[in-house]
């Protein structure tokens, strides 16, 4: 019974493995399609300079704050620190404070 069960157990991995596999093929497909139809539009949205200048970190590189929000395509998270990793390996940590101007705030420029 332990062996049927082990077997049932590999086979099931295998099928969501295949299944994984396929729809990351089909998103790859589905991501050049829409790069294309992206990189054909006249938009200053979408345009590769525009997006160039937006910071991009790898989830390695972020020290996650409290959770600020949840939604349907996802969460929200406070970021406490940033870890960028240097071309030669290095890694330089560079702290974020304040609260750029969300929630209570000792420095109120409002009045």
């Amino acid at each position: 019974a332990a062996a049927r069960n082990n077997h049932d157990n590999n086979n099931a991995t295998q099928q969501q493995a295949l299944a994984w596999e396929k729809a990351s093929d089909r998103l790859e497909e589905i991501a050049k399609i829409a790069a294309k139809i992206i990189a054909d539009m006249d938009s200053d949205i979408f345009s590769v300079k525009t997006l160039d200048v937006i910071p991009k970190f790898g989830v390695g590189e972020l020290t996650m704050g409290r959770l600020l929000g949840k939604g349907g395509f996802g969460s929200v998270n406070e970021i406490r620190s940033i870890q960028c990793k240097e071309e030669g390996g290095g890694s330089e940590s560079r702290p974020i404070s304040g609260n750029f101007g969300y929630g209570d705030d000792d420095d109120d420029d409002d009045e």
